[in-house]
């Protein structure tokens, strides 16, 4: 009776471990050391761009080659995970099956087996395309206000907001006009400068 209720107790768990494996938001993979996907749950497949894990598992043979983008980061990741075993927030682009490029953060663990050799590895992937999208965005808008602040025949001068407004950076004209060094004024303030 025992062992029919741990068979039942058994099931129970494969089932749930199941059902949070199918239905994670973030993709989750087991590769073989040598790169071969041995399993993927819906979201990664949806992620690649197949229609299924099972497609995952039967078209993608050599995932170097057709999953990264660039062989030089997943040497570099899994020379990462030889040395520590784990691997967090590594940030590289996978390509999709119809060959559009994506970001992806990879978190990954080594799965060792009883006598303590390395067996496979797991990992979570998340499709990270639009936040590197949007942080290409701002750097692009960073440059282009510093080269209009540099460059702006109008004085300009960033303080802190605060009671004191140390000033953070001045423009070119504030050098030319003021007889000041930008270095010589991070830091201080107005009063300090003497302007009031």
């Amino acid at each position: 009776i025992s062992s029919v209720r741990d068979i039942s107790v058994r099931k129970e768990a494969e089932k749930q471990y199941r059902d949070i494996f199918d239905g994670s938001l973030e993709g989750i993979y087991r590769a073989s050391l040598d790169g071969r996907t041995l399993a993927a749950n819906h979201a990664l497949a949806s992620m690649l761009g197949y229609e299924s894990a099972e497609e995952i598992l039967s078209r993608v043979t050599d995932s170097p080659r057709q999953v990264w983008l660039n062989l030089s980061d997943r040497d570099e990741f899994f020379q990462l995970i030889k040395k520590d075993g784990t691997v967090r927030g590594y940030e590289c682009q996978y390509k999709r099956k119809d060959g559009t490029a994506i970001w992806v953060s990879l978190n990954c663990r080594t799965v060792y087996g009883a006598d303590g050799r390395p067996l496979c590895t797991d990992g979570f992937v998340q499709d990270i395309t639009e936040r590197k999208r949007m942080q290409d965005a701002l750097q692009k808008s960073e440059e282009k206000f510093a080269k209009s602040f540099l460059s702006s025949p109008a004085i300009i001068v960033l303080a802190e907001l605060t009671e004191n407004g140390r000033i953070v950076e001045v423009n070119e004209a504030f050098e030319l006009a003021s007889g000041y060094g930008r270095e010589e004024v991070i830091g201080r303030t107005a009063k300090d400068l003497g302007f009031w």
